[in-house]
């Protein structure tokens, strides 16, 4: 078997280790660290499977591509992989399901004033995440209230 991993970082070097055990692996992008790699983009490479992990290719249907072209895949298509790539919108699914969930405001950069009003409601410890993809970076928590109030400033200017 011909296994494709997308990605080079850390989480795709591990894939590629684990895999090769027992299947022919080449990675792409290009990586210095694994000779089996090419810089075609994923279209192009001949594989039986592909396993995407970056969330970006992800979210941006890299998945439902392959899949659309007959190809086997390891990776949510780009709806499932808004789960991480919209904070906001998984809030908004995991609510509609009926799913606990913590308290929380989704707001736009012209609603600073909304989203201030809001916090001033909750209790600590205040959590401030980012909407999108913000390499696991991204998120506050503090219980300062004056610390979240001035990251919800800077995050919405």
């Amino acid at each position: 078997m011909k296994v494709c991993v997308v990605g080079s970082g850390g989480r795709e070097h591990a894939f590629v280790e684990t895999l090769s055990r027992d299947a022919e692996v080449i990675i792409t992008p290009g990586s210095l660290a694994v000779p089996e790699s090419t810089d075609k983009p994923p279209i192009e490479v001949d594989a039986d499977l592909f396993v995407i992990g970056p969330e970006i290719p992800l979210v941006d249907g890299l998945a439902d591509e392959l899949r659309l072209r007959g190809h086997k895949v390891f990776g949510p298509g780009s709806d499932g992989a808004l789960l991480e790539g919209s904070k906001a919108w998984m809030k908004d699914v995991v609510h509609a399901a009926g799913v606990p969930t913590a308290r929380y405001g989704s707001f736009e950069s012209s609603q600073v004033d909304r989203a201030i009003e809001f916090l001033s409601s909750m209790s600590p410890p205040f959590v401030i995440k980012t909407d999108g993809l913000a390499g696991g970076k991204g998120v506050l928590v503090t219980d300062n209230y004056s610390e979240a109030k001035a990251d919800i400033e800077t995050k919405l200017a």
